[in-house]
């Protein structure tokens, strides 16, 4: 068995996993970490009670998810009581984590939103049986093209329902996994005028030492003086890196050194004399650039990543050797 500590300093694999006890306040390191994940782009099937079993399911598509200090964000001075910012599907969310709670400050997505004290998503410790309710009115937000004087109300629910272990996708399995079940409800409007409704409702599990669950399959549902519908996406956490350059467990050693122009010089040295490459990935987990590198030694290769045509933004850089499932990933910031 790993323990949680260890999953924050590798590359996960197919192996087990097993934590005890209630799920407290993860530790989240200085530089920040990486949650790869897989998704699927619909609900999934599953029993309110463990033990749940995912092997069989296939996904549609790999994306990532990182946690950083809350300064790392252009925006962080409007988040004074957040600690973290989330980057997830291209926007950003701001989170409170202290040994007593999980807390909510705001996004900057679709709508801009910075709450003036913190909304309550659940508490810690949290075990089976637990619940907990909040919610924060009249919050002011803006969106792009939108009307002046709008508001947001914000409620959550959260209820722990049952424990168990977890099968992924990949075939790792965790124990001690708890099944949340999470509805928020969001009324945004112009004051004075019927508002837009939606509903978010997920179904959580989660391991203890995670920021992030394991699973998360999630339905919104839109209605009021939105037009109605609803979608829906479910995502598995792959495997967990740090967001710093300089760590390495049984993989390369990825070195990015920004130059002038949005100009990234990569080094990249491995164990073993193989062909090597870099992915470069967008926020919404999408590839839009694959780079050989240039063998200059045995273990050594290099290369230049010419950013200059891409949006300003976070960007994640995957090396890879042929022949092997070692990986190292780093981020970078064009500017």
């Amino acid at each position: 068995m790993k323990n949680a500590a260890f999953l924050f300093f590798s590359i996960l694999s197919h192996a087990v996993f097993s934590q005890t006890g209630a799920i407290t306040q993860p530790s989240i390191p200085d530089q920040g970490v990486i949650y790869e994940v897989s998704v699927k782009n619909s609900l999934i099937d599953f029993s309110t009670s463990g033990d749940w079993d995912f092997s069989q399911i296939t996904t549609d598509s790999d994306s990532f998810i990182e946690l950083a200090l809350v300064s790392d964000s252009n925006y962080s001075n409007n988040y004074p009581n957040a600690t973290h910012v989330k980057y997830e599907d291209g926007q950003q969310f701001f989170l409170g984590f202290d040994a007593t709670a999980s807390s909510y400050h705001g996004e900057r997505t679709v709508i801009n939103t910075a709450y003036d004290s913190p909304l309550l998503l659940f508490p810690y410790p949290f075990s089976v049986g637990d619940t907990s309710t909040d919610q924060i009115l009249d919050v002011p937000f803006t969106c792009s093209g939108c009307p002046p004087a709008l508001e947001r109300n914000h409620e959550v629910q959260f209820t722990a329902l049952s424990s168990g272990s977890v099968t992924m996708p990949d075939g790792s399995v965790y124990d001690n996994v708890v099944l949340v079940e999470s509805i928020q409800n969001f009324t945004d409007g112009q004051i004075g005028s019927p508002p837009c409704l939606n509903e978010l409702q997920a179904w959580e599990w989660w391991a203890e030492g995670f920021a992030t669950p394991l699973v998360r399959t999630s339905v919104i549902t839109q209605s009021g003086q939105c037009p109605p519908g609803s979608s829906s996406v479910t995502k598995f956490i792959t495997g967990v890196t740090l967001n710093n350059t300089d760590y390495q467990y049984n993989s390369p050693d990825l070195t990015l050194v920004s130059l002038s122009n949005n100009h990234f010089e990569v080094l990249l040295s491995t164990p073993s004399n193989q062909k090597s490459m870099v992915s470069v990935f967008n926020m919404l987990g999408q590839t839009i650039k694959r780079v050989d590198l240039e063998q200059l030694t045995a273990h050594t290769y290099k290369t230049v990543l010419d950013m200059s045509g891409y949006a300003p933004g976070v960007y994640l850089v995957k090396a890879s050797l042929d022949g092997s499932s070692m990986d190292k990933t780093a981020r970078i910031i064009v500017k």
